[in-house]
């Protein structure tokens, strides 16, 4: 009986703290906003994707290249109305990826102040036309 105690306080404990120090994605969320505005979610622009990719990538203290842990998504209505979406899977990988990239510690504090970040997701790239509708669907999701 003692052993199960034990071990039942250990399983709830490791599970408090995977809560606590795992972030969920907040993409689904994210998606659902413009999916209910229209939008759909692209998976043709694999070579788009890649590029973006390449440019998130950086060089750690040892000097290897490091790809971040990111799913990219490009959600588009029609051709005059698309968004890029960095997707991380928890606040700490996200935190990481801005430590460790000067590239992207410029941008995100470039975006910061314009609404662009929603939990893990960063907004990168929105058609211009219609910049204001987008932000709009993305910070209020």
């Amino acid at each position: 009986m003692k052993k199960t105690m034990k071990l039942s306080a250990l399983l709830a404990t490791l599970l408090c703290l995977l809560v606590c120090f795992c972030s969920c994605s907040t993409y689904g969320r994210v998606f659902k906003a413009f999916e209910k505005e229209g939008y759909y979610e692209s998976d043709t622009v694999a070579s788009y994707v890649e590029k973006v990719k390449n440019y998130l990538t950086y060089t750690d203290e040892e000097g290897n290249e490091v790809e971040p842990n990111v799913t990219l998504h490009v959600v588009y209505k029609d051709v005059t109305h698309f968004a890029v979406i960095a997707d991380y899977k928890t606040t700490k990988e996200m935190v990481e990826q801005y430590e460790n990239s000067t590239d992207f510690k410029n941008l995100v504090n470039s975006l910061e102040k314009s609404d662009r970040i929603n939990g893990t997701c960063v907004l990168l790239l929105e058609s211009t036309l219609l910049t204001h509708e987008i932000l709009d669907i993305f910070k209020n999701a």
